[in-house]
């Protein structure tokens, strides 16, 4: 009966321990669980929510890791072998994940690129360039502002704090220090015209109808129709070529003074040079004389190349003079060898005089008709005229 008992109990005993061992193995204790090692890396500049380079990561466990990108990069992305599995990511940079054996984990950083937006205060004054940025941390680029005629560039203007610019004024500059995302603007403005003042740009774009002469940037491109408002004025002729546009030749009213050899900037007189920007009245295709003066008083013409003139016609035509005839800096000459026109014809102009001062006339042709045609005035010339037709 002892005996019995005694083997009962032992049965017992060992039916307890082994539900024990099963339940521990089953459990998930430490008994039999395995371990993996995770090794960590950063590349580009960046550092780990963890200081260590490894991490031991038991099966079935979970980790959560962090990225944290230096001043001047930001968070790329994460690489790793078959072993890790990356559970749902709270964010890009930080992540949750498990293993299944050992394996590398690397976040990677690239440099912090910001958008820097480059505009103009009004698109019909200037343009800039480039129109949009992208930028390193700290990195600089070059802005450039271009200028319409008739408007000049001011200043450019940027968000405080964010970057710097070399030289604020000039209109080819650096950006420097770039800090964050930002604007930067280019501000033009019109160069202001003197209403005593007709201004003339061949070169000007604006449409027709909102040219008006009373600067540079709304000046005539028709020379007609700015000396047909020259009266009691000065009109300013820009750099280029002008020819009548019907067989009419170019014909200033009284008491006005034309002035070529601007460059359609300038906002005084002085400023010009008439030997660097040679503007030119030219016959054209329809007229046969280039500038006809019929009784005319009180006219100054300063600074053209007067030519083109065509069989029957002359450069400058004068007749019926009043008083006070002045061309002054002044070529007149035959555009070519098959130009038979003449120089200057002087009519019905008794006891008037005409000055020509720093004038000179060149390129006269076997073919051309007399070069100067006068019998009824007096024509005076300085006593040195400055030979433009070498510069």
């Amino acid at each position: 009966m002892k005996s019995s008992i005694f083997m009962f109990a032992a049965t017992s005993i060992l039916f307890v321990m082994s539900c024990f061992l099963s339940c521990t193995h089953d459990s998930g204790t430490s008994v039999n669980k395995k371990t993996f090692v995770i090794y960590l890396k950063t590349e580009g500049g960046g550092s780990l929510s963890l200081s260590q380079n490894f991490v031991e990561v038991g099966a079935g466990d979970t980790v959560t890791l962090a990225a944290y990108a230096d001043s001047s990069r930001e968070f790329d992305k994460w690489t790793h072998g078959q072993n890790i599995r990356l559970l749902p990511n709270l964010t890009d940079s930080i992540i949750s994940f498990t293993a299944c054996g050992d394996d590398t984990l690397t976040a990677w950083f690239k440099l912090k690129l910001y958008t820097v937006l480059i505009s103009s205060s009004n698109n019909r004054y200037g343009a800039v360039s480039p129109g949009i940025q992208q930028v390193s941390y700290n990195g600089s680029f070059t802005v450039i502002a271009s200028v319409k005629r008739g408007c000049r560039f001011v200043e450019w203007v940027v968000d405080s704090g964010i970057m710097t610019v070399d030289d604020r004024y000039n209109d080819t500059t650096s950006v420097n220090s770039v800090l964050s995302d930002g604007k930067i603007r280019g501000v033009f403005e019109l160069i202001p015209g003197d209403s005593g003042v007709v201004y003339v740009d061949s070169a000007s774009t604006l449409p027709v109808n909102e040219q008006d002469g009373k600067c540079w940037y709304t000046a005539y491109t028709d020379l007609q129709t700015a000396l047909n408002a020259g009266a009691n004025k000065e009109v300013w002729v820009a750099k280029g070529a002008y020819s009548p546009s019907t067989t009419a030749p170019f014909s200033p009213v009284s008491f006005s003074k034309i002035y070529g050899g601007f460059d359609g900037t300038e906002v005084i007189r002085d400023d010009r040079d008439f030997v660097a920007n040679r503007t030119v009245l030219d016959a054209g295709d329809y007229a046969l004389t280039t500038l006809r003066l019929n009784e005319k008083e009180k006219i100054t013409v300063d600074g053209f190349i007067l030519t083109g003139a065509k069989t029957g016609g002359y450069n400058i035509d004068i007749n019926a003079v009043q008083d006070s005839l002045c061309f002054v800096n002044c070529i007149m000459n035959n555009k070519n060898q098959e130009s038979y026109g003449g120089i200057i014809a002087v009519g019905d102009s008794r006891n008037k005089v005409v000055l020509f001062i720093n004038c000179v006339i060149t390129n006269i042709h076997a073919k051309s008709s007399a070069p100067v045609n006068n019998s009824t005035c007096l024509l005076y010339t300085s006593p040195s005229p400055r030979d433009l037709s070498t510069s």
